[in-house]
């Protein structure tokens, strides 16, 4: 994919995460789809896109949503580099390595998180971060992850992807 077909993409996934996912239109599952579209780009992508679409989606979450700006752009970035180093030792697809790749995303996104709240708000849970760690919507993110994967080994064999 080349840089402007990724923003492109990402720009339709933030909004439809703003528009109907966290309206709640997925029966109350409110599934972090940014993240998992950032980490398949993470994986995917050479690593100057993967860096510009980080700080991209950051920019644009903070600056729509986060009450401390510039949290998301960090975060992002951190996600960004776990992924670039981890994905020289994954080679193969298959549903193992989605798992691995979301988990340990959102290890890093919700830890990292509530690290910054604690400095924030003096409160740090680690009852939050097992619970959002092992939640329905997590298993949801690494169904799209994993079909997001299928769908891009289909389309690149074939030369037709988007």
């Amino acid at each position: 994919m080349n840089r402007l077909k990724s923003l492109a993409y990402l720009l339709i996934i933030i909004i439809f995460q703003i528009s109907f996912i966290n309206q709640g239109i997925l029966f109350n599952f409110y599934p972090d789809i940014i993240l998992v579209y950032l980490v398949f780009i993470f994986h995917r992508e050479s690593e100057n896109l993967s860096i510009f679409l980080a700080i991209f989606a950051g920019l644009v979450y903070d600056t729509l949503f986060s009450k401390i700006f510039g949290i998301n752009i960090i975060l992002y970035l951190l996600i960004c580099f776990s992924i670039l180093r981890l994905r020289n030792y994954i080679f193969s697809e298959n549903i193992k390595n989605a798992i691995i790749f979301i988990l340990s995303s959102k290890i890093i996104y919700l830890f990292m998180k509530e690290i910054i709240y604690f400095f924030k708000l003096n409160i740090f849970s680690l009852n939050s971060i097992i619970l959002n760690l092992f939640s329905i919507e997590t298993l949801f993110e690494i169904f799209i992850y994993y079909l997001m994967s299928q769908y891009y080994f289909l389309y690149k064999n074939k030369g037709e992807l988007m």
